[in-house]
């Protein structure tokens, strides 16, 4: 068998007709499924040069036979999308792409890549709808700001929407909803929702870093709840992390408002001897 692609560029136009016709026998001859891991591996190298070797010949057909090959993952079909697209094929794009999500409907990829095949054929409402089933499968901020690029003017409609569904999802903590609130530019909104519901503590210190430079007293409101959250729990590997926002709450609020919390600290905790150093190094 050969199985280098750099010796058939080197031979005449005949030499690579024989050896193209050499490794679709080889490709042809393997079966659907490997019998142990170890044939998957030689298999995977000769699927993977016939496949250079239709590229590089224009082979449309050879191309189709090695990616439809073995269809299991989005991954699988979203190749078999990219090839046809890549050949101009733009109709059987579309049909392979409404056949994948049919086969995977739980796939946000598949469907925003079919979204992106109805965008190209005009389709833009049955886009959008495939957008929007792509973030209520996997509400991630890809998936919302696609939703949000398709809406364009619809998208303060769209945005509740898309909020309702995060917030069905949600566990006695508004996180979710707040990180998007904000992503969206809508800092008030984010904040508003912040004050009034259980938040992650790394949404909360975002929050309240953007908030120190105007909004001191605000960013210190959440510094405290932060810091109230790590006590709670307070263990070795987290005094880096309480001191840290204790520092940022003593810049935020006034000295009355932070002494009576860190006398507290030290009272309550006064054994912890690292601790105390941690606080004493920090000025606190």
């Amino acid at each position: 068998r050969l199985r280098d692609l750099g010796v058939c560029h080197s031979m005449g136009p005949e030499g690579q007709a024989d050896y193209g016709r050499r490794l679709v026998a080889d490709f042809a001859a393997l079966p659907l499924a490997p019998k142990n891991e170890q044939r998957w591996t030689e298999d995977f190298g000769l699927v993977r040069l016939v496949e250079h070797y239709a590229r590089s010949s224009g082979d449309f057909e050879l191309l189709q036979r090695v990616l439809r090959r073995r269809l299991s993952r989005p991954h699988d079909y979203l190749r078999v999308l990219e090839s046809l697209n890549e050949f101009g094929r733009s109709r059987e794009a579309l049909a392979w792409a409404e056949q994948a999500v049919r086969t995977i409907p739980d796939s946000d990829s598949l469907r925003n890549a079919l979204a992106d095949c109805l965008i190209a054929a005009g389709l833009d409402e049955d886009a959008l709808e495939q957008r929007w089933q792509a973030f209520c499968h996997r509400p991630v901020m890809e998936n919302w700001d696609a939703v949000k690029h398709n809406a364009d003017s619809r998208w303060p409609e769209w945005r509740g929407r898309a909020l309702d569904h995060v917030r069905s999802r949600e566990r006695n903590d508004a996180s979710h909803r707040i990180s998007r609130l904000d992503h969206d530019g809508d800092i008030d909104a984010a904040v508003s929702l912040a004050r009034e519901s259980p938040v992650r503590n790394d949404v909360l210190e975002h929050l309240a870093r953007r908030l120190e430079q105007h909004q001191p007293l605000l960013a210190g409101e959440f510094h405290l709840r932060m810091a109230q959250q790590v006590l709670s729990q307070l263990q070795p590997h987290t005094y880096a992390t309480l001191v840290s926002t204790l520092k940022r709450l003593s810049r935020s609020l006034p000295a009355d408002q932070c002494q009576p919390l860190l006398a507290n600290i030290r009272q309550e905790h006064r054994r912890k001897t690292k601790l105390m150093a941690m606080l004493n190094e920090a000025g606190l």
